[in-house]
């Protein structure tokens, strides 16, 4: 959207590095790692993930110089890939115990994945449903039994969490942050963020240039 920033981190990891990985430490969950090479080039789009945010995080907050700069990206991608080995293997059994099929555990995430890509301007229930092909209370069910949280609670704390993000990162005003993720009150803003995080906004240590 005008006026965000988008930051993003990668690594690449060889075939070979992978089946070393699997015969050095025989873990089965590098297997689910390993099949993503075989065959053609493919997107996959992930569950929300701490230990994935925190490893991106680490290798974008490096503070470290030379051979310990190299060092310490290294392990983050490592922790990147663990993490995303656990997730894969889990993947056919994240459906278990929703009582929800694949279809529409897929669709779940469908309307995650939109609610991500307009978090400060989101959707209506409506606008959502006719996107994935469903009505709004069937949705808002599925999305609920995957996520634990209504779409509006979910837009909320992934807004706030943003709010965080930028606050420590930037040195804009607070009631800018709280307009860049969808606020359009700055006193609701600072009352959302003292609920969510126990802490006002003004507390966050602020980036200093």
């Amino acid at each position: 959207m005008a006026g965000s920033r988008h930051i993003s981190v990668g690594f690449c990891a060889t075939k070979k590095y992978l089946e070393n990985l699997l015969e050095e430490h025989d873990c089965a969950s590098f297997v689910a790692l390993l099949n993503l090479l075989r065959g053609d080039v493919s997107l996959h789009h992930m569950p929300q993930s701490e230990r994935l945010l925190g490893a991106a995080t680490s290798m974008l907050q490096n503070p470290y110089e030379g051979a310990l700069l190299l060092l310490h990206l290294e392990s983050c991608a490592l922790g990147l890939l663990t993490e995303l080995a656990r997730i894969i293997s889990g993947t056919s059994d994240q459906t278990a115990g929703l009582g929800l099929g694949r279809r529409e555990y897929e669709r779940a995430q469908e309307v995650r994945r939109i609610l991500e890509e307009n978090i400060a301007n989101p959707p209506s229930l409506a606008e959502l449903s006719r996107l994935v092909g469903i009505n709004a209370t069937t949705m808002s069910q599925q999305f609920r039994a995957v996520f634990g949280s209504t779409v509006f609670s979910y837009v909320r704390g992934r807004r706030l969490e943003l709010a965080q993000a930028m606050l420590r990162s930037q040195s804009i005003p607070v009631s800018q942050v709280g307009y860049r993720v969808g606020f359009s009150n700055p006193g609701a803003f600072a009352t959302a963020y003292r609920r969510h995080f126990g802490r006002p906004p003004s507390s966050e240590p602020r980036k200093i240039h």
